[in-house]
């Protein structure tokens, strides 16, 4: 997303690491006029839609740039007095800079596609073979101090082991989906 009167360079902000607790300490958050979205926010969002950037303030759209059905950009501009509780969308999003950490995500299903398994059942046939799912990420470049079996939250995301921590240019960090309940699990 250019946001056409955000900052032209990088602005840097002390910000909590959480909102409702803030014996976790403060973190260092990035303000840019290059921002990057979720593709699933991506995807709701049309000409003149007001949203709340998270942390930020709102913003609205003035332009969604498509390849075919694929939103490939979003031009718009900020509207920092605009109310935060009327806006529909509370988006969180990323400055477009350089220690962006790249991250592999992976999320496990069930092992066995039945709730239960009968004597007489093969097992080959009621094995999951779809029981792990992998995708990628960016992430906050505060990440890059998360250590090995750290937990963590990535807001509006879920909940996250550290198992790889992040450690050299191109390599991604590896975390681990943990899911909140059964309806995270999907046969």
């Amino acid at each position: 997303w250019t946001l056409s009167d955000g900052p032209p360079s990088l602005e840097f902000k002390t910000m909590p690491k959480h909102k409702k607790n803030e014996s976790l300490g403060t973190k260092l958050t990035a303000f840019s006029n290059r921002i990057w979205l979720d593709l699933e926010d991506a995807v709701l969002l049309d000409v003149g839609t007001e949203v709340t950037l998270m942390d930020w303030g709102n913003a609205v759209v003035d332009e969604v740039v498509k390849s075919g059905d694929t939103v490939t950009g979003i031009k718009g501009h900020l509207k920092l007095d605009g109310d935060v509780k009327s806006t529909k969308y509370k988006l969180t999003w990323l400055a477009d800079w350089p220690e962006l950490v790249p991250i592999q995500v992976n999320e496990y299903g069930p092992l066995v596609t039945v709730k239960k398994i009968e004597e007489d059942t093969k097992i080959e046939d009621v094995v999951n073979k779809n029981s792990l799912r992998t995708y990628y990420l960016l992430g906050d470049a505060n990440m890059r101090g998360l250590q090995h079996r750290q937990h963590l939250q990535l807001e509006r995301k879920g909940y996250y082991i550290v198992e790889s921590p992040y450690r050299e240019e191109g390599k991604p960090m590896v975390l681990h989906y943990v899911p909140s309940s059964s309806k995270d699990f999907q046969m």
